[in-house]
Formats: C-alpha cells, sequence, structure tokens
C-alpha cells in the first residue's frame, strides 16, 4: 500500500501500527484505557494524514479530489461516532467488532484501492526527472 511519498508512507505505517497495538491489547484483556487512547489517536491522526493528503492532492489537481475528500470525512465521523458508542458505554465485544469492521476495513480498503488511483494519477502528470 505504498504511495511512494515517504511523509504520506510513514502515516499509513503509524496507523496501522497504532491499530495493531489495539489489538494486542485487546487480547491482553486492556481494553478500557486503550480503546479511549486508540479512538483519540485515529482522530487526530486520521485528521493530520488527510489533510496532509488533501492538501497536496489539491495542488496537483487531482480530478477525484471532491469525491475523496468526502471519503476522508465519512471516516472521521465514523470514529467520532464510536467514540460516542464507547463513552455512553456500548459493550467491548461490539465496540472491538465495529472498530475492526468500520475502522481496519475501511483503511484497507481505502488504502489499497482509493489512494492507489491518486498515486496513479500522480505518476502519469508529474513529469520524470
Amino acid at each position: 500500500m505504498a504511495t511512494g511519498i515517504p511523509a504520506i508512507d510513514k502515516q499509513h505505517k503509524d496507523i496501522f501500527q497504532r491499530i495493531n497495538e489495539f489489538i494486542n491489547a485487546i487480547m491482553n484483556e486492556n481494553e478500557q484505557e486503550n480503546i479511549e487512547t486508540l479512538l483519540n489517536f485515529l482522530i487526530a491522526h486520521a485528521t493530520t494524514m488527510f489533510g496532509d493528503e488533501e492538501k497536496m492532492l489539491k495542488e496537483k489537481n487531482y480530478p477525484d479530489f471532491a469525491v475523496h475528500k468526502a471519503q476522508h470525512e465519512y471516516f472521521i465521523r465514523t470514529i467520532e461516532a464510536l467514540k460516542r458508542d464507547f463513552e455512553s458505554g456500548i459493550p467491548m465485544d461490539k465496540l472491538t467488532a465495529d472498530i475492526h469492521q468500520r475502522v481496519c476495513n475501511w483503511l484497507t480498503i481505502h488504502l489499497s484501492k482509493t489512494d492507489m488511483q491518486w498515486v496513479a494519477f500522480l505518476k502519469t502528470s508529474t513529469p520524470a526527472s
């Protein structure tokens, strides 16, 4: 899922590393504190990561910018909804399943498919040096 852009690739790696830490915490039954930390991290990191990506795509006149930005906004709203669920006391097993389905799956698909579309666009629209 590498984009070839070091800063973006590092952000992608960081978000998956944190999700793996969360999964390990769940397996070790340290979920309460770790879920809150994960959700706060995801909101902050995704906001920064997506903002950096959107700035670059806008500068490069990516034709599907509006659609891509809307996908990012959907993801942030999803994490915020999961945080509200967590704060309202949703059962941990349900929250864990929701995080896996709505966060891990979405990120995997988004990074491996949708982001690869803008990577291809940049490769074809940027003159070789």
